[in-house]
């Protein structure tokens, strides 16, 4: 795995930015990252591409980055949108972004612009000075107490749990370098906790850290049962511990109803004729073992539906349309034309 940075006069950063139902903050978005690309290319002489994912919005999403793309100017950056055929899940929207960019440094950015896009420079300058990999680490949210408590807990749990160094109050607003992309897209996950990934495959990783702004327009398109999920899949890809409690907990079980099982044996042996047979104790025992084995299975159930997942062979998502606009083009073109991309595809 080659991961070289270019020089500052060559080479080419791509901008992934998925959306789903962003209609409200479309305008806003477009005129932060301009002004943030046309630094880029100022200061550092590099190409720029944006490519936007629409997880196939139910609102004007699509029809507003269309209309962008018409007026778009092509000298400043390339324009490439994504609309998918149906919602393949946030995690898999970016991956499809890592799979469809050409960039020698890959960075993603959500569209709500509660990650300042203006960061994207200084990631630039850490990448150019040999990092691997540059990501934002969340110091500020301004959003409630007890969601922020939340996610302060998980990641804290996350990282005692996890098999690899997983940072701290990061998400997914980052810079990684093309070789950690092409690592990342031979994975072939079909549930994939990207921030995990990329943590796992090491090299020279730097956070840095910002305050995070409130939303600029809208509201977020993620449920709390959908976090619940985001989470689940970090638990179960990165660490084995659930699956080691599933087995500390049956040997402790298994004790106990040795016990039991020589106490009942004993007053069996030992006691007098009228040694109480206790029906209340039976029926606990029976509810306590059935829980426990429905427990157990739970958790065997959820790592076997990895492994199904993984045996099938889905493609990581279908793109209805899509738009480009490239620098020396007259106007953008419009493709109709479905197409499958799968996890082994990249640009």
């Amino acid at each position: 795995m080659k991961m070289t940075p270019p020089r500052a006069s060559s080479g080419t950063i791509s901008i992934i930015t998925p959306m789903f139902n962003e209609e409200d903050v479309i305008p806003s978005f477009f005129e932060r990252i301009d002004d943030v690309i046309q630094d880029i290319r100022e200061k550092f002489g590099l190409r720029v591409e944006l490519i936007i994912n629409d997880n196939c919005s139910t609102d004007r999403t699509f029809e507003l980055l269309s209309n962008h793309a018409k007026s778009h100017n092509t000298l400043n950056y390339d324009l490439r949108i994504f609309r998918f055929a149906n919602n393949i899940g946030f995690q898999r929207s970016i991956l499809m972004g890592f799979h469809k960019a050409t960039g020698d440094a890959i960075v993603q950015i959500d569209a709500d612009l509660q990650d300042p896009p203006e960061m994207i420079v200084t990631f630039i300058e850490n990448w150019q000075q040999g990092y691997h990999v540059v990501y934002g680490v969340r110091a500020q949210r301004k959003e409630g107490a007890i969601i922020t408590g939340l996610r302060k807990a998980f990641y804290r749990f996350m990282s005692a749990i996890s098999a690899d160094d997983i940072p701290r109050d990061a998400g997914d607003f980052r810079l990684v370098d093309k070789g950690v992309r092409d690592l990342v897209c031979s994975l072939n996950d079909q549930t994939p906790y990207l921030r995990g990934q990329i943590a796992a495959i090491g090299g020279n990783q730097k956070g840095i850290s910002y305050s995070r702004d409130a939303r600029m327009g809208g509201e977020s398109s993620f449920s709390f049962s959908e976090l619940l999920r985001l989470a689940l899949d970090g638990i179960s890809n990165h660490s084995k511990l659930p699956l080691r409690l599933a087995i500390y907990f049956s040997f402790a079980i298994s004790i106990v109803m040795a016990l039991l099982a020589l106490v009942y044996f004993a007053g069996f042996l030992f006691a007098a004729e009228d040694y109480p047979r206790g029906f209340t104790t039976l029926v606990m025992l029976q509810l306590g073992s059935t829980g426990a084995l429905a427990a157990l299975l739970g958790i065997q159930g959820e790592y076997l539906g990895r492994i199904f997942n993984q045996s099938r062979r889905k493609p990581l998502g279908v793109i209805a349309q899509q738009i480009t606009n490239k620098e020396n083009e007259q106007e953008a073109s419009i493709n109709h034309t479905m197409e499958t991309v799968w996890f082994e595809d990249s640009a």
